[in-house]
């Protein structure tokens, strides 16, 4: 009987325990989705709840809006940059379940940090890229692009591209859980990736530090 009791209790509390954070409360501050929603906050946005929007472009679209990103077109980022990988996948626009959205949310407005710093503001080639196009488009079968956790952004010129890495440096030191891939006017910029804090260069990078800037210590 006291076990059966226990038991019902258990169940009791996980219920209202999921209830809760269905109703939008925070999840706890040390989970990854607590993470992410700090990384919106910090960066000058505002948490709100997905399930509270269509799950649709347009719906992805008016949720980038209310957390704030005003810099970049929800719409373009999800928007496939190679249109052929893209209907060869069957896919017109490249948009992840809800849950992942915060994730978008939170890396555009870090985008935008650097936009700021960078005094250019850079394109975000790729943020989600399903297993299809990934694989398509050449993609590595463990991308963080696969599920959301990271962006490619393409600057206008090499001295903006390295504006925004001097100031990505500052974080680099921190226990934040960061990705950076570093070409030449472009920057992979990822967070919360489940194979750890990690930096790489591409073909393109030509700077003379490549082996010796931060990322690298």
């Amino acid at each position: 009987m006291f076990f059966s009791i226990n038991k019902l209790l258990l169940a009791a509390f996980a219920f209202s325990t999921s209830f809760a954070f269905s109703m939008g409360s925070k999840p706890p501050a040390n989970s990854e989705q607590g993470r992410w929603e700090k990384m919106v906050r910090d960066n000058g946005g505002k948490v709100v709840n997905p399930s509270n929007y269509s799950n649709s472009g347009n719906g992805f679209r008016d949720f980038m809006r209310d957390s704030k990103v005003t810099r970049f077109s929800a719409l373009e980022i999800i928007e496939p940059y190679n249109k052929s990988a893209a209907r060869a996948c069957g896919l017109t626009q490249l948009l992840p379940s809800q849950s992942s959205w915060v994730r978008g949310a939170a890396l555009a407005l870090w985008a935008q940090k650097i936009a700021s710093v960078a005094g250019a503001t850079p394109y975000i080639r790729n943020w989600y890229r399903p297993t299809c196009y990934n694989s398509r488009v050449g993609g590595a079968s463990s991308s963080d692009h696969i599920t959301a956790r990271a962006i490619d952004m393409d600057f206008p010129s090499q001295s903006s591209r390295r504006k925004a890495q001097n100031w990505l440096c500052s974080f680099w030191k921190s226990s934040l859980n960061m990705q950076i891939g570093l070409g030449g006017d472009s920057i992979h910029l990822g967070a919360e990736s489940p194979h750890g804090k990690r930096n790489w260069y591409y073909a393109s990078y030509g700077d003379s530090d490549k082996g010796r800037t931060c990322f690298d210590n």
